[in-house]
């Protein structure tokens, strides 16, 4: 009878480090995780006749895309996301049922939008400074920016599009990271 209790709590522990070690996503499973929209890390506002969404790219969704592999060697990983840490980046993407409704945009998408972006935390406001713009998707009717900022001091944020094209009113999409838990990532 003494050794009944003995196997119940050996097995209990296998299977307790069995599910811990289950719950890591793959680099490739943890990108998609980001980029489901059901998971808080992307948000839509729709402008008619756009709809701009904004993904938040925390420094683990970056350093994964960097790789762009499932054999991450967990000390690359490391030094790389370092790289990182500093930044808060984001990719905003514009689409459009009619490519026509972007007729006259290029410029503005390319060079000028950069001014009419902010993050906002709280009372404080920071400037955009790293703007990439890519090419205009015509096939998709869409154009993608990565947008970043200087890491941010708090959990709830917004990035703010002002006066644009896009609206007569400020666009707004709001964040709280302390409401994005990240899921772990199987490392080599």
């Amino acid at each position: 009878m003494n050794r009944l209790p003995t196997i119940f709590l050996i097995l209990l522990f296998i299977f307790a480090f069995a599910g811990c070690g289950g719950s890591a996503l793959s680099p490739s499973e943890f990108k998609k995780h980001i980029e489901n929209k059901e998971n808080g890390f992307v948000k839509q506002i729709n402008a008619s006749p756009f709809t701009l969404s904004c993904m938040y790219m925390p420094s683990e969704y970056l350093t994964v895309n960097y790789f762009r592999s499932n054999n991450i060697i967990e000390d690359e990983f490391v030094q790389k996301k370092s790289e990182y840490v500093d930044f808060s980046m984001f990719r905003i993407e514009i689409s459009a049922d009619d490519p026509r409704s972007f007729y006259g945009l290029e410029e503005y998408l390319n060079f000028y939008m950069q001014e009419d972006i902010v993050q906002v935390c709280g009372e404080d406001v920071y400037p955009c400074i790293v703007y990439h713009a890519e090419p205009f998707n015509s096939i998709k009717n869409k154009q993608l920016i990565e947008v970043g900022f200087t890491a941010f001091p708090c959990h709830e944020f917004e990035i703010v599009l002002s006066q644009t094209p896009f609206s007569n009113e400020n666009l707004a999409f709001v964040f709280n990271t302390s409401e994005l838990p990240l899921p772990s990532i199987k490392l080599n």
